[in-house]
């Protein structure tokens, strides 16, 4: 069946329309992604019916990445899981680098979410790997992140701290001061973490600077509480505590989660302790416990008790801080919060020590230490693990940069002359269509054809060692003479050409008529002392509209040929409008 012309134009028309509504969807899904991530998923699962309607394979990628990545955030991770490997899949047939980065990244997500940390560091390695094969700085930045918490779950604190100050140099430079702002933040707990206390200090002091330009409200409670810790490590309580007051109060004033109201207490009740203030720190350390059940933070319930236990350790009330230790230590056991565990455990062998039960405190510490010893046996395991994931990566990230120069030296070779390096043939007559095609006033350009006068006799009385070195340095010259834009190619044997984008013939001509001159001046004697080379040349206009290269190169190649028979050493151009050529 036949398609009318009317038919024609309005099939294109309904796919240019669906073409945009494509696009469009794509960008509100991705904007969703934070604000209404349930819309953001609609909008992506839309997306991928129209792109695949219209066989628009890329954007069908971005479709499913951006449905699982909404999917995630609404906790759907199954869902989220099955289209991100599907995004995954197509977009490394398509050998699309940044979007098999986002797919990474977003398995890496999801694993962490599911404790298979191995595996997260594994994705987060290999985004990164990529990553740096784009240009989005931002999301090298946001990978780099990842990297540092998944090390900092693992326990390897070194490195979280690496990956962390190399995603603050990168988002410095950028000038990404919101993504800055949180990761000094990160610092602050990891130096503290590797003894560095005033490159923790440093760094909550340039957050809060930050922070307040900013107007980044959000953060304000964080870094009060990093400038709260870091006096406590300091050992200076008073500070600490007033710190972690203005924490709580910054979090009163924001209506801050529960959670982040709850932690900031928790300081508080750690720092009071430190003081010796363990009436005020039980009060407080309370209301954490109470909120902890409240909202079923079981982690969080053992931290406050394990804290409460001390500031009743204080006032020597043995009874009441084994109490609460104990229902901490059963507690840590039933939700698996072992690194919680450790520390009751580690607690109440202080108490039974000092309320003089010296063998529950060897118990207590004997619980404790085959506890940490298993926890230091998985961590190190883990690290291992990890190691050998960056190790992987990176000896992949080498062989594909070895690989990337190989492919390079190839493709070099294929498009340049091997002795002078510049281009071959083939090469510089897919350049001369490419510039043909283009529209007039865009594609403008002048060509130039030359042959080295009698260069037979160099090599005849010189020898083709000279010779080649002959050849290598008329390249040289042409380089030095003409701009990085001109293209210069070795058209065969002692011939050359060069393609001039964007210089009408009048202004040809006066280059050409330089070069030449640097072609005669050039110290030749260098190479031997009775060496002289000069050269004839042909140069010619394209004429907009003219199709057929090889007439064009027939024109120039004529002025080559009178330059050659009216005396050599010369330049000759020909003017299509006289039809014949004009010294």
């Amino acid at each position: 069946m036949t398609l009318l012309p009317a038919q024609h134009t309005l099939l294109s028309q309904a796919r240019r329309a669906d073409e945009q509504r494509l696009h469009q969807l794509l960008e509100q899904s991705q904007d969703n992604r934070e604000v209404n991530p349930r819309l953001g998923l609609q909008q992506a699962l839309t997306a991928r019916r129209i792109a695949y309607s219209l066989g628009r394979v890329p954007e069908m990628g971005w479709a499913l990445l951006w449905a699982a990545t909404n999917a995630c955030r609404l906790g759907r991770h199954q869902l989220a899981l099955g289209m991100g490997t599907a995004a995954d899949t197509l977009f490394g047939s398509l050998c699309h680098v940044a979007g098999q980065a986002g797919a990474r990244n977003l398995l890496g997500v999801l694993a962490h979410e599911r404790g298979d940390l191995a595996s997260a560091y594994s994705h987060f390695s290999e985004a990164l790997l990529l990553s740096r094969q784009g240009t989005d700085k931002h999301f090298t930045v946001n990978v780099l992140g990842n990297l540092a918490q998944t090390a900092q779950v693992l326990g390897d604190i070194e490195n979280a701290l690496r990956w962390t100050l190399t995603a603050l140099t990168l988002a410095t430079e950028i000038g990404a001061d919101d993504q800055r702002a949180r990761l000094l933040l990160g610092s602050v707990s990891l130096s503290l973490s590797m003894n560095l206390p005033d490159q923790a200090a440093l760094h909550a002091e340039e957050a809060a600077e930050l922070c307040a330009r900013l107007g980044l409200d959000a953060l304000e409670v964080s870094v009060l509480l990093a400038r709260s810790q870091i006096a406590e490590q300091s050992r200076n309580p008073q500070q600490a505590a007033d710190c972690a007051r203005q924490a709580l109060a910054a979090a009163d004033r924001l209506a801050a989660p529960r959670r982040e109201v709850a932690q900031a207490q928790l300081q508080l009740g750690r720092a009071l302790i430190q003081a010796g203030s363990h009436t005020a720190a039980s009060d407080v350390l309370m209301q954490v416990i109470q909120t902890a059940q409240e909202t079923r933070n079981p982690e969080l319930e053992v931290a406050a008790s394990t804290q409460y236990a001390l500031a009743q350790m204080g006032h020597q009330r043995w009874s009441l801080a084994r109490e609460m230790l104990t229902r901490a230590s059963r507690l840590a056991h039933q939700t698996g919060c072992r690194s919680e565990l450790v520390s009751a455990l580690l607690t109440l062998a202080q108490l039974e020590e000092e309320a003089g039960r010296p063998q529950a405190a060897l118990s207590a510490f004997r619980a404790y230490h085959d506890l940490d010893r298993e926890l230091f046996g998985e961590r190190q395991a883990r690290l291992t693990q990890a190691l050998l994931i960056t190790h992987e990566v990176e000896q992949h990230r080498r062989l594909s940069a070895q690989l990337e120069a190989a492919n390079a030296e190839l493709t070099f070779a294929a498009n340049h002359d091997a002795l002078t390096g510049a281009m071959n043939r083939r090469a510089f007559m897919a350049a001369l269509r490419d510039q043909m095609s283009r529209p007039a006033g865009v594609g403008g350009f002048s060509l130039v054809l030359f042959d080295l006068d009698h260069f037979k006799q160099v090599n005849d009385h010189f020898g083709h060692g000279i010779g080649d070195e002959v050849l290598k340095a008329v390249v040289e010259v042409c380089r030095r003479s003409l701009r990085e834009s001109d293209l210069i190619c070795r058209w065969g044997g002692e011939e050359f050409a060069a393609l001039l984008p964007g210089t009408a013939l009048d202004a040809a001509h006066v280059v050409v008529e330089r070069l030449r001159g640097h072609l005669q001046s050039h110290d030749w004697p260098q190479l031997h002392p009775a060496l002289r080379v000069s050269g004839s040349f042909g140069v010619g206009e394209w004429t907009p509209g003219e199709q057929n290269v090889e007439d064009l190169l027939a024109r120039v190649d004529e002025a080559l040929y009178a330059a050659k028979h009216t005396g050599r050493n010369r330049v000759v151009v020909c003017r299509v409008e006289h039809d014949h050529a004009l010294n």
